[in-house]
């Protein structure tokens, strides 16, 4: 059983046929990462690193170009049933990001989380597993 439970903490995926036909991120003056648990986020997917990346395996000099940090979007998020958690950056991730002058950008954009999870979570395990099996889609729709 924990397996099966596992499958439903991981982050699912769910990307449009055109993933990869990216789109300026018309949020990314304003935007927000964090190393929280959210149920949606757009998720690293893309070529490049994060900040948060770089500072974890010694880029800490940012002399290559390399980076990706949501300048654009895919066509893509990802979704996840796990319980919903504030986790912040660590003291020294904030000093490095502080000292290179850089916006404090991980693995994620969070999106939000999903109401009465707890309550419901038979219910929502349910309709993911009976949507993957039917190979249904699902949408972010920005206006």
């Amino acid at each position: 059983m924990h397996r099966l439970e596992s499958l439903f903490t991981s982050d699912l995926e769910f990307s449009a046929d055109i993933k990869w036909d990216v789109i300026n991120n018309p949020f990314a003056d304003t935007m927000v990462s964090n190393n929280n648990i959210t149920n949606f986020c757009f998720g690293y997917t893309y070529v490049g690193r994060q900040y948060y990346n770089k500072f974890q395996y010694f880029d800490t000099e940012l002399k290559y170009q390399d980076h990706y940090n949501y300048e654009t979007l895919e066509f893509s998020f990802q979704l996840n049933l796990s319980r919903p958690q504030t986790i912040p950056f660590s003291k020294e991730f904030l000093e490095w990001t502080k000292k290179q002058n850089i916006p404090t950008i991980t693995t994620q954009l969070p999106i939000g989380n999903i109401i009465s999870l707890e309550d419901n979570l038979l219910e929502y395990r349910k309709l993911l597993y009976r949507n993957s099996r039917d190979d249904n889609r699902a949408s972010i729709i920005l206006i």
